[in-house]
């Protein structure tokens, strides 16, 4: 290949043969060609030294004349085997696998500013010791001098242990990659890609900033493809890439670069890593120290005193059948439409209004999907979202697409169309939305007539967010309310400051209110929500005296 050009090959006995009889070696070949396919006839030739890049059937007889997947895992092979001892060897990696880290993170809380398009800042450093040994991991994340949580991996399951309730929750293994992931050293995904090395492609090259990589795909322990790309100057692992289907941004790639690459124990091993999803930079860890010392069996051990609570679940991406509860004629309530999050639907004279969009896409739909099995025939005139965090918006998509108008705040009016026009190929999607109907009020808007109204006002600026929307529904006096109020458990803390600045302006309404319905929690009463409020009140003013 010159200049990218192929060469037809035409050898009388076949592609194998003429590899066999070519002067280089199959090593070679592999070493100095990294490009992947043999396609009728041709030999795609390395640009810089003429040598055919792909190579196989030579090898063994028992191979079929030619595989593109092994050409490519060869390929993968000899680019990871290089990235390996340019780290220092497999043996010098293998001695970091178990351990201690202590690492230094610090991480944006995405999806939760105050502005929808408020870009993600990194917050304060915490400390997070990650422990490994026997296949086992534990990563410790602290407050300050306190150990806050205590998460595990183990061959029985993933489960985190929060050290000041002293509670146990079991892991869904989707969500406990994402902690893993974190914590992962750049030795750490060497070795799993070697683990793994079946699963090994080559992907070919990029430029990035006028820098070339070679790129390698492989299959990680859930099934996830990893792209790993490699400094072709250096050999260093410079970063891996997955992609996923977000809720809000659609096809979204999540990039993670190594960089300071410092000698640990004969190693070289990346002291910061780099979060990226997206354009946001969502993390960044630096490594304060590194310990080869065996940890403590202790250290992995499930407190035997913990209290287990509810296991932390993923948003489900198949159909659930969702319970529907008839509060009075026309207005209906469904509890943990998505874990933790409640939704209540109001039948009107012109369609049916719902209150809520929470968690993913998936909820969306099922939202949808039980309104019609409850209400058949009727429409939905639209979706109220009550903020932007992404909890919340989460389910948007899914009423986007089934053609439901979005009702929100003027200052949420572009993240809702850019919901509904990102792109969206991965994942399952039942149709692709386009220039959403997003209709927009300020202050407080009412809808239907009386006996089915629902009033609908904007509470913000909050600590919370900006702009908030809280509903009031009259025909069963009840205060429908997101985050700002939540009721878990039987007894209520005192209000903190969301809550304390929404009963500001709750007073200013002058709402007969018999009953306040959060999203998050079981109903409350008035009693219960200015309690709260009045030792909310209480300890603000004792934290200003002292």
């Amino acid at each position: 290949m010159v200049n990218g050009l192929l060469f037809p090959v035409t050898h009388e006995k076949g592609f194998a043969s003429f590899l066999k009889e070519t002067t280089m070696s199959y090593k070679s070949i592999l070493s100095t060609a990294l490009a992947t396919t043999f396609l009728g006839g041709c030999v795609l030739i390395d640009a810089s030294t003429d040598a055919p890049s792909s190579t196989l059937s030579a090898v063994s007889p028992a191979q079929p004349e030619f595989s593109t997947a092994l050409t490519q895992q060869a390929s993968a092979q000899v680019i990871l085997d290089r990235a390996i001892e340019a780290a220092g060897g497999r043996e010098a990696l293998q001695g970091l696998r178990d351990g201690e880290m202590t690492l230094s993170v610090r991480a944006a809380r995405v999806g939760q500013d105050l502005k929808p398009d408020a870009v993600p800042t990194l917050g304060d450093a915490s400390r997070t010791i990650v422990a490994r040994g026997n296949g086992l991991v534990a990563i410790e994340r602290f407050n300050g001098d306190t150990l806050g949580s205590r998460y595990i991996r183990e061959a029985l399951g993933d489960w985190i242990w929060f050290a000041g309730q002293n509670t146990v929750a079991d892991v869904e293994p989707i969500l406990a990659a994402g902690i893993i992931a974190q914590a992962d050293s750049s030795a750490h995904i060497l070795l799993e890609a070697s683990d793994r090395s079946q699963f090994l492609r080559a992907s070919g090259k990029s430029i990035v900033d006028r820098k070339t990589y070679n790129m390698v795909s492989f299959a990680d322990r859930l099934g996830r493809l990893q792209t790993l790309s490699f400094d072709t100057e250096t050999g260093m692992l410079s970063h891996v890439e997955s992609l996923s289907a977000h809720a809000q941004w659609g096809d979204v790639a999540t990039v993670r670069s190594f960089s300071d690459y410092r000698a640990v124990n004969g190693a070289k091993l990346a002291h910061v890593a780099t979060t990226r999803q997206g354009a946001a930079t969502v993390s960044e860890y630096r490594i304060e120290s590194v310990s080869t010392a065996a940890v403590d069996a202790a250290r992995f051990e499930k407190p035997a005193n913990a209290t287990q609570n509810d296991p932390f679940t993923a948003p489900s991406a198949a159909p659930r059948e969702l319970a529907v509860e008839t509060l009075s004629p026309g207005v209906h309530f469904i509890e943990n439409a998505a874990q933790g999050y409640n939704v209540i639907f109001v039948e009107q004279a012109d369609g049916v209004l719902v209150l809520e969009t929470p968690q993913s896409p998936q909820t969306g739909r099922d939202i949808v999907r039980a309104i019609k099995g409850k209400l058949p025939g009727k429409a939905i005139k639209g979706a109220v979202l009550t903020h932007h965090h992404f909890d919340h918006s989460g389910g948007l998509y899914g009423f986007i697409e089934a053609g439901v108008p979005i009702m929100t705040t003027p200052g949420n009016v572009d993240f809702v169309k850019a919901v509904g026009t990102s792109n969206r190929n991965i994942g399952q999607n039942e149709g692709r939305a386009s220039n959403p109907v997003v209709n927009a009020f300020e202050g407080e808007l009412t809808l239907g007539a009386a006996g089915n109204e629902v009033r609908l006002y904007n509470v913000g600026p909050n600590p919370h967010a900006e702009e908030v929307v809280v509903a009031y529904i009259p025909a069963i006096k009840a205060m429908f309310v997101a985050d700002l109020f939540s009721a878990r458990g039987d007894e209520l803390p005192a209000a903190n400051a969301n809550q304390l600045a929404f009963a500001d302006r709750l007073e200013g309404l002058n709402l007969d209110i018999e009953m306040f319905i959060p999203v998050h929690g079981r109903k409350a009463t008035p009693a219960e929500f200015w309690a709260s409020v009045k030792a909310g009140r209480e300890a603000a003013i004792a934290a200003e005296t002292n």
